[in-house]
């Protein structure tokens, strides 16, 4: 049987969690499709990296990178998150915002 594995791997002491929620509730359709793609494909392995990237209103995004063990199940899974997934603009937590800039170069450089 496939795995269905959702990793962050980036480092999240400085992240607001709120602002990652509200990404998560943006994306409900994403995820459900995800999750609908796997129990479709259950032999295939479906392994979402989110990772930490620039972004021109708030400094720093989480995106995700897709990787399945079946180019098939690949290129469904590149459908979706073209016409579904949204990039969830992060904020900074109180203890970041001191040095919002260095921070943001912390966690891009870093994961």
């Amino acid at each position: 049987m496939g795995t269905f594995i959702k990793e962050i791997v980036y480092n999240q002491a400085f992240i607001d969690q709120t602002s990652r929620r509200k990404g998560d509730e943006r994306n409900r359709e994403f995820w459900q499709k995800m999750e609908s793609l796997h129990i479709s494909y259950p032999d295939c392995g479906i392994l979402i990296e989110a990772y930490a990237k620039e972004h021109f209103s708030t400094g720093i995004a989480e995106d995700l990178k897709i990787t399945c063990s079946s180019p098939d199940v690949q290129d469904l899974a590149n459908r979706i998150y073209n016409t579904d997934y949204y990039v969830v603009p992060l904020k900074l937590s109180e203890l970041g915002c001191a040095e919002k800039d260095e921070v943001i170069a912390h966690i891009l450089q870093n994961g």
